[in-house]
């Protein structure tokens, strides 16, 4: 069953959905463009941005909780260890804090010979839109990006946030936006309010080859259907909340449907 919603499902916004959702969009996006792309001599991969974020005094803990008797060896054997040493520090130190790390991904369009980096295809987390270290670092890779001679597709199926400071961008729900190498001053633009249906979009390859088509709609239901969204997304609320209207319009969508919230 696809997604009962005509754009993007507000309930898979909800952070509960939203990380899983992202993952197998990723997967839609290219199991829909692999053919055609290996047509052109193309080939998609993803990969992963790696947020690494130092935890709080009060958050840290070590990976693990081995048993006393264990330590307690391990601390005998390192003091034989330093004992025995033919340079002996001054002090020591304990491991590594914990840190908490996220795997956000995005997707690569490859040149089968040269192996070069074509396009890159971005689909936008809460960590690279609400502001701090996270966003930073998207936005520096974004900026080096544009230096270089790729092509790039930024997807936002996410009304919560700031949007990316792209110049002159128009109020919207949700965006896509493709950025081709050699003409960064003018970007092509399709702005998504929450009723409309998502777009089909150009996924650019080099100077002269014809883009590939990509309906961002058609990969939201396969994988809706394909992961059994419909089992797991309706336990919350939409995140951010929707306006008065729009939550009457999504029940009544989902009423028809036969499906209860909750």
């Amino acid at each position: 069953m696809p997604s009962p919603f005509p754009g993007m499902n507000p309930y898979l916004e909800n952070a509960d959905n939203f990380h899983s959702f992202h993952e197998f969009y990723f997967s839609g996006i290219a199991r829909a463009i692999s053919p055609e792309l290996s047509r052109h001599g193309y080939f998609a991969r993803v990969d992963h941005h790696l947020f690494i974020r130092e935890l709080p005094e009060d958050s840290r803990s070590l990976f693990g909780r081995p048993d006393v008797a264990v330590i307690e060896q391990e601390k005998r054997e390192a003091l034989a260890l330093v004992q025995t040493a033919t340079l002996v520090a001054p002090t020591t130190v304990g491991t590594l804090r914990s840190v908490d790390i996220e795997k956000a991904a995005y997707l690569e369009i490859v040149d089968k010979m040269s192996r070069a980096v074509v396009t890159v295809i971005e689909v936008l987390s809460p960590s690279n839109k609400e502001r701090g270290p996270d966003r930073e670092q998207y936005l520096a890779k974004q900026y080096r990006l544009m230096r270089l001679s790729t092509n790039l597709v930024e997807i936002d199926l996410l009304r919560g946030g700031p949007k990316m400071p792209w110049e002159k961008m128009i109020p919207c729900d949700y965006y896509a936006l493709v950025s081709r190498h050699g003409n960064r001053s003018i970007n092509e633009f399709w702005p998504i309010m929450l009723r409309d249906r998502l777009p089909r979009i150009p996924v650019p390859l080099r100077v002269g080859q014809p883009d590939v088509a990509l309906d961002l709609q058609e990969v939201l239901h396969q994988v809706y259907d394909e992961y059994e969204f419909q089992n797991s997304a309706y336990f919350l609320p939409p995140e951010p909340r929707l306006s008065s209207t729009d939550a009457a319009w999504a029940a009544e969508i989902l009423t028809t449907t036969g499906i209860t919230p909750g």
